[in-house]
């Protein structure tokens, strides 16, 4: 099943760290710039119909729902999850995960890694047909909509980045069993 991730992630965590911080930024960034950082959550999804959608395309048989909404933890803890639920592994791309441009300076200039943080509003879907589901979601207004990978059979659940592969962690509630 191909991976989609229906909008950018971390939008409300790059709001509250550019709030907390806006004096910062504003000493390195221009003041527009760090204005769209306080006002990128209109990026983000509110529970959306289109992720019911993907969840129809991706259902077999009468299986637990095949979406999560990327939440605490992050987009790296969504997957592990979803994974894990289904129990499969993933082989997903870094650098397919839609995320914005400001969220990247803003979680730079922090040194904190956005793709663990909660990512309200974007939704992690696992599908049948990747390609048909993302031109929906795109027919919809989920214009940021991307696959990033696909499950395998395997248990192995790896992320990639210019060819290097490293497995995802599993959050830390799982680290206690």
């Amino acid at each position: 099943m191909d991976i989609i991730v229906t909008a950018p992630v971390a939008l409300r965590a790059t709001v509250q760290a550019a709030r907390d911080n806006k004096e910062a930024l504003r000493k390195r960034y221009a003041p527009a710039y760090v204005q769209k950082a306080l006002e990128i959550e209109r990026y983000a999804m509110a529970k959306p119909e289109i992720a019911q959608y993907a969840n129809a395309k991706g259902k077999q048989n009468d299986s637990a729902p095949l979406l999560r909404e990327i939440a605490e933890g992050g987009i790296e803890a969504a997957l592990w999850e979803l994974a894990k639920e289904h129990h499969v592994g993933l082989r997903a791309e870094l650098r397919d995960i839609p995320i914005r441009q400001e969220t990247v300076e803003v979680f730079n200039e922090l040194d904190i890694d956005p793709y663990r943080l909660d990512s309200y509003g974007s939704w992690l879907c696992f599908v049948n047909n990747g390609a048909e589901v993302l031109t929906e979601l795109r027919r919809q207004g989920y214009t940021e909509a991307a696959v990033i990978g696909y499950t395998t059979k395997d248990n192995k659940r790896l992320l990639y980045y210019s060819g290097v592969e490293r497995f995802i962690v599993p959050p830390e509630r799982y680290l206690d069993k």
